[in-house]
C-alpha cells in the first residue's frame, strides 16, 4: 500500500497552485483582502506576485470633486492598500467607465489628470457615436498597457485613419468586444506596435486593399477573435498580415462552412504561423435538414490527421438538443491539457493514446428542459435522425432522468464509450415491459461503455445498476451528495463489485465538506479489502482518487 501526500486545508497546496490555478480567478484586491494577513508563508508569497490593484470609478464628471481630495473612489480596502507601502510597487490603477452618454472625452480628460493609469476598461450603454474620437484619446494616454472597449451596438465602422509616425502607444492588451471591420481593425493595430495579446469579439467584413498591406505587429502572440459574416478567405488574409510571430489563436464562427477546411488550416499555420502551439476552434450551427443535407462529416473526418494529432490538437463533435426544435452542432478543437502532477488522475493512456481515443469523438449533450414536452419524440424522431453520426460520449443534464428513458437512450446510441450524467430516477419497484426486460438483459453484453460520471449521487443503488449495465468500466467518477456514505460507497466498487467489474482502474469521488474522520475510515477500508492489489490514494481538498493496477 502506498499513499500519496493529502491535502486537507488550504496551507497543503503548493506555491504554484495559488500562482497558476487559484490566483486566476481571483480579483487582485481580493487576493490582498484574503491572504495578506494569514501568516509569514502568505505575505512571502503576495511579494512574489505582481497584483493589479484595482480602483473602480463610475461616472466620473460626477465625481470629479471628490477624486481631487481622496485620489479616487477608494473603499476601505484599497486605502489600506494605500497605507501599507511594500505594496505601492504593485499598484496599477483600473477604471471601469460605464458610458451612457457622449461625455467620454471629457470624461478621460478627467481620469488622464488624476491617475497614472495602466488599466482602462470601458462599457458603453446605448447609440454612441464617438468611437474613432475615444480609440484617438486612448492612444493618447501614454501610460496604458491594458484596454477593453464593450460596447452592445452593432456599428462596426470606426472611420479611424492609420497613425502616422510618433502615433503609437504603449498598449500591450487590447480587448475590442463590439463589432469591427477588419480595415478598421488594422488600423487600430497600426497604433499598438508593443501589442503581445489581441481579442475582437465581433470581426466583420472586409476591404480588398489589404491583399496589398503590410502591418508590423512584432510582438503579437496571443489572438482571440470571434468572426461574423466574414469568410476564411478574408481572415486568412487578415492572419498572414498580422499572425507571423502568433503562439496562441482562439477563434470563434457561428457559421462559415470554410472554416472546416483542415488541409487549408494545415496549410495556413505551416506557412505563417509556425511559433503557434495553442489553438482552439469553435464552430456551432443550426441542426436542421440543411446540416444533414451538407454532409459535414467528412470535414470533421480530415481534422484527425498526423498534422493535428502530433500536436494534441483535438477534435470534438457535439450536438446539443435543448427543446424539440432547438438543436445545435458545436465543433471544437482545443489542445490537450497537461495537468499538473496534483491535479493528474493515473490511468493507462498515453498522450499519444488517449490523443488517437477522444480524436474524433462525437458526444451528445442532453439538456434539463429537452424532455420537458414530449420525450417520445427525442428518442422515437430526433435521436435516429443523428444516426450518420457515431457518437462516443453522452452528457444527461436533466435530474432525475427515468431509467426506462436511460435505457433507450443507451440502446440507440451502440458506440457509447463514456456517459456523464446527474442522476437516474430509480424506483426500487420498477416494472419493465418484457421488451424492456429483454433490452435490459441485452445491453450488458453489447455496449463499449468504460467511463461513468454520475454528477449527482443520491442512492447507492444508482451506482449499482450503472455498475450492472457497464461491466467494461476502467473509470468511474461520483459526485457525492451528503447523503451518500463514501466509505459504502467505495466498499460497493471495490469488494461487492470487484469481479463484475473487472477492468476498473480508476475510482474518482468528489465529496462536499470532507472531514479528517471519514478519510481516515475510507482509508482503513481499502487498506483491508485491497492491500494485496497495490494502489494509490490521492486526495485534493474535496476529491479523492483511488487509482491500481
Amino acid at each position: 500500500m502506498t499513499r500519496n501526500s493529502s491535502v486537507r486545508c488550504i496551507e497543503d497546496l503548493s506555491n504554484e497552485l495559488f500562482y497558476n490555478e487559484i490566483f486566476e480567478y481571483l480579483e487582485d484586491h481580493d487576493i490582498y483582502q484574503s491572504f495578506s494577513n494569514l501568516n509569514l508563508r502568505f505575505q512571502n508569497l503576495l511579494s512574489g506576485l505582481r497584483l493589479r490593484l484595482k480602483i473602480n470609478i463610475f461616472d466620473l464628471s460626477k465625481q470629479e470633486k471628490s477624486m481631487e481630495k481622496s485620489n479616487g473612489n477608494l473603499n476601505a480596502i484599497e486605502n489600506q492598500i494605500l497605507d501599507d507601502s511594500s505594496f505601492h510597487h504593485y499598484i496599477e490603477s483600473l477604471c471601469s467607465i460605464d458610458v451612457k452618454s457622449n461625455d467620454i472625452e471629457e470624461q478621460l480628460l478627467i481620469l488622464r489628470t488624476i491617475l497614472q493609469i495602466c488599466s482602462l476598461k470601458i462599457s458603453i450603454k446605448g447609440e454612441f457615436k464617438c468611437l474613432t474620437s475615444l480609440y484617438k484619446s486612448i492612444f493618447q494616454m501614454t501610460s496604458l498597457k491594458y484596454v477593453k472597449i464593450s460596447y452592445d451596438q452593432y456599428n462596426p465602422y470606426i472611420p479611424l485613419p492609420f497613425a502616422q509616425k510618433n502615433q503609437s502607444s504603449e498598449i500591450e492588451h487590447l480587448d475590442i468586444d463590439h463589432s469591427c471591420r477588419i480595415l478598421n481593425l488594422m488600423a487600430i493595430l497600426s497604433y499598438t506596435p508593443h501589442l503581445s495579446h489581441l481579442t475582437c469579439r465581433g470581426l466583420v467584413d472586409y476591404d480588398p486593399c489589404l491583399d496589398r498591406m503590410i502591418m508590423a505587429v512584432p510582438k503579437l502572440t496571443h489572438i482571440s477573435i470571434r468572426t461574423y459574416l466574414t469568410c476564411f478567405d478574408e481572415f486568412e488574409m487578415l492572419m498572414k498580415t498580422i499572425a507571423n510571430k502568433v503562439q496562441l489563436l482562439r477563434v470563434n464562427i457561428p457559421i462559415g462552412k470554410g472554416y472546416l477546411d483542415a488541409r487549408r488550416w494545415e496549410r495556413l499555420i505551416t506557412r505563417s504561423m509556425p511559433n503557434l502551439n495553442r489553438f482552439y476552434l469553435e464552430y456551432y450551427e443550426t441542426y436542421d435538414e440543411y446540416f444533414r443535407e451538407q454532409n459535414y462529416c467528412p470535414l470533421f473526418r480530415d481534422f484527425r490527421s498526423a498534422f493535428w494529432i502530433d500536436r494534441g490538437w483535438i477534435g470534438r463533435l457535439s450536438f446539443i438538443i435543448a427543446g424539440t426544435f432547438s438543436r445545435q452542432m458545436l465543433f471544437r478543437i482545443t489542445p490537450v491539457r497537461k495537468m499538473s502532477n496534483e491535479l493528474m488522475v493515473l490511468n493507462d493512456f498515453s498522450t499519444g493514446k488517449f490523443a488517437r481515443e477522444l480524436f474524433l469523438s462525437a458526444r451528445i449533450v442532453i439538456k434539463e428542459k429537452a424532455f420537458d414536452c414530449c420525450p417520445r419524440l427525442v428518442l422515437h424522431d430526433i435521436i435516429p435522425s443523428f444516426s450518420f453520426i457515431q457518437f462516443t460520449h453522452l452528457n444527461l443534464q436533466r435530474d432525475g432522468f427515468h431509467v426506462k428513458d436511460f435505457v433507450k437512450l443507451l440502446s440507440l446510441l451502440t458506440h457509447l464509450e463514456s456517459i456523464e450524467l446527474k442522476s437516474l430516477l430509480l424506483m426500487r419497484q420498477t416494472n419493465f415491459s418484457p421488451e424492456e426486460e429483454n433490452l435490459l438483459n441485452t445491453l450488458p453484453r453489447i455496449n463499449k461503455i468504460i467511463r461513468v460520471t454520475i454528477l449527482s449521487a443520491t442512492e447507492l443503488i444508482q451506482v449499482q445498476f450503472l455498475i450492472n449495465l457497464c461491466p467494461r468500466m476502467q473509470q468511474l467518477e461520483i459526485h457525492c451528495t451528503d447523503a451518500i456514505d463514501i466509505t459504502m460507497l467505495a466498499q460497493l466498487v471495490l469488494t461487492k463489485n470487484c469481479r463484475a467489474i473487472p477492468h476498473l482502474t480508476s475510482l474518482r469521488l468528489w465529496v462536499p465538506n470532507i472531514s479528517i474522520r471519514r478519510v481516515d475510515r475510507l482509508l482503513k477500508m481499502v487498506a483491508s479489502k485491497k492491500e494485496s492489489s497495490g494502489y494509490t490514494i490521492k486526495q485534493l481538498v474535496d476529491q479523492i482518487w483511488i487509482t491500481w493496477k
